[in-house]
């Protein structure tokens, strides 16, 4: 039997309509910040197979640039997309001064250099 997170991800690939599947967990404290990242590594392997990506967001996440935390948001949450597009759009934004205030680690965290 496929799991609701199977079935929304299936769905997600077949339906075209959307370029982003979000999925919020409902309660604040559902799993702890290295439990969401183990699952999101776990996810993403499985996932890429259909040419996609899976990021996670955190209560407790300290991901920041210049002190701005970007992905401390105040349900644990997971944002599937295509790696194509993900990297097209990070193409466009490298033309930019988008990732000039970034640290070396932070931009490693997101995939850069490739």
């Amino acid at each position: 039997m496929a799991s609701p997170l199977t079935i929304a991800i299936a769905q997600f690939v077949q339906s075209k309509k959307h370029q982003v599947l979000f999925m919020i967990h409902s309660h604040p404290q559902a799993m702890e910040l290295d439990q969401l990242l183990a699952f999101v590594e776990r996810l993403d392997q499985q996932i890429q197979a259909l040419h996609l990506t899976a990021l996670g967001g955190h209560p407790d996440d300290p991901f920041n640039i210049q002190g701005v935390k970007t992905r401390q948001e105040p349900y644990a949450n997971v944002t599937i997309q295509s790696i194509e597009k993900l990297k097209q759009a990070s193409d466009l934004l490298a033309n930019t001064r988008y990732y000039e205030n970034w640290t070396p680690d932070s931009l490693e965290r997101v995939g850069h250099p490739r």
